[in-house]
């Protein structure tokens, strides 16, 4: 040895990850109000990847259907309903 003393830092337990994206909803939700997001398909499809991640499938389903009903892209239609469905199909 060198006499060196190996530091070792105090401990240090980093935000559980569970809790992201209950972080990631409060910000989404905190945008609710934005006039320029009122009509837009993506919002409602973030907030219901966020609600599913939390484990609020019921949420989560009719945020993907109010997402499908903005859009005016039929795939984005067709993928956002499919993922209601199998929501819906998990939940069952």
């Amino acid at each position: 040895m060198c006499g060196l003393a190996v530091w070792k830092p105090p401990f240090f337990q980093p935000p559980q990850i569970t809790s992201l994206p209950a972080l990631g909803l409060d910000l989404v939700d905190s945008l609710r109000d934005e006039p320029s997001l009122a009509g837009y398909h993506l919002y409602p499809a973030v907030r219901a990847d966020l609600l599913t991640k939390l484990g609020r499938a019921s949420e989560a389903r009719s945020e993907l259907e109010r997402a499908a009903s903005l859009t005016r892209n039929e795939r984005e239609r067709a993928l956002l309903l499919e993922r209601a469905e199998r929501l819906a199909a998990a939940t069952s």
